[in-house]
């Protein structure tokens, strides 16, 4: 699997840069073999009986294209930002021929970065950067309800961060923290909440 991509950076005027990126992942076919069984257990008898055994059976998993796309902006020295929209044709999934009655996925992404002194280099503290995003979609789950209606899975996020320089150099570490919501429109079926922590090292070292 490939994914190609693209990037322009563009001035923009005093301490400003605009970039622009894409992406594209191309549709792939897998090979794939599956060995089914059918068992099956009867009252007052101990085991398992099998019934039938279908061993061996090959076939093409078809996994979709994605495109992806976005921009990001430094505003002045302080404020930077970006958005990207993300999108997957999970409708297209097929294994064995058959189709799993899945939803195009999508995601759109914002947010923003604000280092209040990045001019100096004394304290920690004054070179703290702080980062906020928000993000929304849509799911490729698609599951029936009690009433067998296909309900649509929406996706909410909203997350926050903290760049943690380290003294006496351009390195630092970057601790995230997001809550995000998985849910339908219908009350029969489960919703999920859940909370996701990060930790990174950015190196700028030779």
């Amino acid at each position: 699997m490939l994914t190609y991509g693209l990037q322009w950076q563009l001035p923009a005027g005093a301490n400003r840069e605009l970039t622009l990126g894409a992406t594209y992942t191309g549709p792939t076919r897998l090979n794939i073999e599956q060995t089914r069984y059918i068992t099956r257990a009867l009252p007052g008898v101990g085991g398992i009986d099998t019934l039938n055994v279908r061993a061996g059976e090959t076939g093409i998993m078809e996994i979709p294209a994605s495109i992806a796309g976005g921009a990001f902006m430094v505003f002045n020295t302080h404020w930077s930002g970006g958005i990207d929209f993300q999108t997957q044709g999970w409708s297209n999934f097929t294994t064995f021929d058959r189709n799993h009655n899945l939803n195009d996925a999508y995601m759109i992404r914002a947010g923003a970065i604000y280092n209040p002194r990045v001019e100096t280099f004394t304290g920690m503290f004054s070179r703290l950067e702080y980062r906020a995003g928000l993000r929304m979609g849509q799911s490729f789950l698609r599951l029936p309800d009690n009433n067998g209606q296909l309900q649509d899975f929406s996706e909410v996020g909203i997350s926050f961060g903290i760049g943690i320089p380290l003294r006496r150099t351009l390195s630092g570490l970057n601790v995230g923290f997001e809550f995000a919501q998985r849910a339908s429109g219908s009350n029969d079926l489960i919703s999920e909440n859940f909370f996701r922590f990060n930790l990174g090292i950015n190196v700028y070292e030779r």
